[in-house]
């Protein structure tokens, strides 16, 4: 069984210079998490705007076309 510990990066740097330098990593592991995909926006349209949105894509949900949207317009706008 692994004694190792986990330890965001900042820490495991931290970690190996108080206990030793690189051997002090040995018994430290770190990884890297993606951001998940849980922020909710929520935007209110008329049900006329919706139901013409959705059908000009051709789906039931919009979800992806708007987050695409948003991503979109950060890329553009952000300095």
């Amino acid at each position: 069984m692994s004694n190792k510990k986990k330890l965001s990066l900042g820490a495991t740097i931290d970690e190996a210079s108080s206990s030793g330098g690189l051997e002090g990593l040995q018994q430290t592991s770190f990884s890297v998490q993606e951001e998940k995909l849980t922020g909710f926006l929520q935007v209110k349209v008329k049900p006329s705007e919706k139901d013409k949105f959705l059908s000009l894509i051709g789906r039931r949900s919009a979800s992806a076309e708007i987050r695409q949207m948003i991503l979109d317009f950060i890329e553009k706008h952000d300095d």
